[in-house]
Parts: C-alpha cells; structure tokens; sequence
C-alpha cells in the first residue's frame, strides 16, 4: 500500500498494489509526494515529488530492501510484494480474500427458528436474522470469522463456529431451555403492599402488582433480572436475579421524596355487605399508591397515604355509583365515607 500525501489539499490517498509490485492511481491534482511504505522493508527513493507538469508518470519505480524484520515470505516474490506479509500496513489487503457464510438454525424436531441473531466476531462485523424459515447470510467476512447464534430462551449447538473461508453449512441446532415461573410480593415498610408496581425482566417483559402487591410471571428461562419501578418510588433491593432454581422476588417501596405516610378511614354506606375496593391515587399523575378493600360492615382503612391523593371506591355487583364519586385528602381522616347507590 502505498501512501499520497497533497500538501495543497491536505488528504491522504491509500493506493493497492496490482500484482507484481506495480500499481496505479488516477484523479491526482496539484503536487503530490509518493512513499511508499511496507513494514520491514526500507525503500530508495524514500519518496518520490510529482508535479501536474511532470510528463513521465507512468514510469515511477522505487526499488525494496528488506532490513530482516519483516515476518512475510517474499522470497519467491520477484516482482514485490504479494499481500501476505501479515505485519503489511496494508489494512485493505483482505478485500481480495472477501467471503461469504450462510446457514440454518433449526431445534431438535428439525423444526426451522426465525428470528435468531447471528453475531460476528462478537460485534466486529454487523449481525443477521435468521428468516421464517430459519436461515440466514453474511457476506464481506475477511479474516478468521467466530460465528454464534442467540436467541432469548434458547442455547445453541455448536456454542460457536470459527471460519476463514465461504461456507453455506453454518448450522447451529437450538436447543429451548425449561421455563419457570417466579413470583414475589411488593410491600412497604410497614409491610402494606403496594399495588400497581411495575415488575420488569430484562427479557423485555413486565407485569405489575395487584392489590395485595403480588406479582406472578410464567415462562422465563435462565437466569432472569427483575426489577420493580413506579414512579416517586425507591426499591429494596434495586433488582433480583431469579432462576428455576431461586424464583421468589420480594421488595420494600418507600415514596422517594420521604413524604410522611399518613392514615385515611371511612365507611361506605348502604354496600349491602358487598366488599367494597377503595382506589387511592395521586391526584398529580392519577399513579395507584395504596389501596383498601371495606369488610362486611363497609368499614375500611388504609395506612400507607403520602401527599395529595383522591380517594374513589370501585363500582361492583349492583351497586351503580357512589355519592360523593371521590374525595381528595392531603393529610389524615378518618371520615373518608361514602353511600353506594343502585
């Protein structure tokens, strides 16, 4: 490879050698300087002044001596260099030596699996998706290629293929691994759930909390990170790593702007024994913060309020509304009532 420097234009052009040590560029402008470079091998000239008025071009010879340190065999190389010198500052010698893989991916039963990533050099090349019916191809490879396939829910057999030439036989058979189910249970400090907490996996999946602030979710395999998030709200521990053989995932919620819990009762009249859900909501964003359900008598309580909140009993059975619809409290009472209408 040979190095140009314009000084006029202030850029560097990269030329390839054609066979036999010659080579060729077109498009110069203004004056140019010629070096070539070649790792163990000085040169004479060392570089050679070209001028748009010089009329020999195409004949600018430079003659090759080796200094002993280069790790290439030329010696059979009459005519210069021949690419293989693997120390070459020529990064672009293995344009020649492009190749192309392809293959399959297919489980156990031959069944054919879309929508497999197949990495290369962990990255170094850009990856590919296996297509519906499971196969897939990767072309401009150069060099030693590591190939692996991933797919969430699955291993691969071979773990890897290691290639330097075209092949359209790089297959990998996916195998599904066992799926579990995990669960868990999100609380505060005084051990009251939170419902309505997003619990995310880091397979892209999530599910939230219910009233009881328990949580359930089937069909995970491996290892699995879960982390709960709501909004204003700081978690203990941050996250868990669940698998087949560990899969119960419990959190402590605490509001992250420490706001004092405070305490809300009331009754609900007239439920005709019907166990009334109490909805507490932030009255900013509408987020569920607590909730409560009324026991036969229509009584309830709900011990873990912070900030400003609307209060709204959910419509079950017979029951057609609630008189008033909703109450918005910044602090405690314990009056929160409402009668049930039919």
């Amino acid at each position: 490879m040979q190095e140009f420097k314009n000084y006029f234009q202030n850029y560097l052009i990269f030329l390839k050698e054609y066979f036999y040590g010659s080579w060729k560029q077109t498009g110069l402008n203004g004056d140019i300087e010629i070096t070539p470079k070649k790792s163990g091998y000085t040169f004479s000239p060392s570089s050679f002044h070209l001028s748009q008025l010089d009329e020999n071009k195409d004949n600018i010879l430079f003659t090759a001596n080796s200094n002993g340190t280069d790790s290439g065999d030329d010696s059979d190389n009459s005519g210069g260099d021949d690419g293989s010198d693997e120390n070459s500052d020529d990064s672009d010698g293995t344009e020649d030596n492009l190749f192309v893989l392809s293959g399959k991916i297919k489980n156990e039963s031959g069944e054919s699996i879309s929508d497999v990533i197949i990495h290369f050099n962990s990255g170094e090349f850009s990856s590919v998706t296996t297509a519906e019916d499971g196969s897939w191809e990767k072309e401009e490879l150069t060099g030693r290629v590591e190939v692996n396939a991933e797919k969430y829910g699955y291993t691969f057999e071979p773990p890897t293929r290691s290639l330097e030439t075209s092949d359209e036989n790089v297959n990998f058979t996916a195998i599904g691994e066992a799926s579990f189910t995990a669960s868990g249970r999100v609380t505060n400090e005084e051990n009251i759930p939170i419902p309505d907490v997003v619990i995310n996996f880091n397979n892209g999946t999530f599910v939230n909390t219910d009233y009881n602030g328990n949580w359930e979710k089937t069909g995970l395999t491996g290892e699995v990170v879960v982390t709960p998030e709501l909004d204003d709200w700081q978690f203990r521990p941050a996250n868990i790593t669940v698998d087949d053989a560990n899969n119960v995932a419990n959190f402590t919620a605490q509001p992250a702007d420490n706001y004092e819990y405070y305490t809300l009762s009331g009754v609900v009249e007239d439920n005709d024994g019907a166990n009334i859900h109490i909805e507490i909501r932030r009255a900013s964003d509408n987020t569920l913060i607590a909730n409560a359900i009324t026991n036969d008598e229509g009584n309830w309580t709900s011990t873990s309020v912070w900030g400003t909140v609307i209060v709204t009993p959910q419509i079950t059975g017979a029951i057609t509304g609630f008189t008033p619809p909703n109450q918005s409290f910044s602090g405690p009472e314990t009056e929160v009532n409402f009668r049930a209408d039919y």
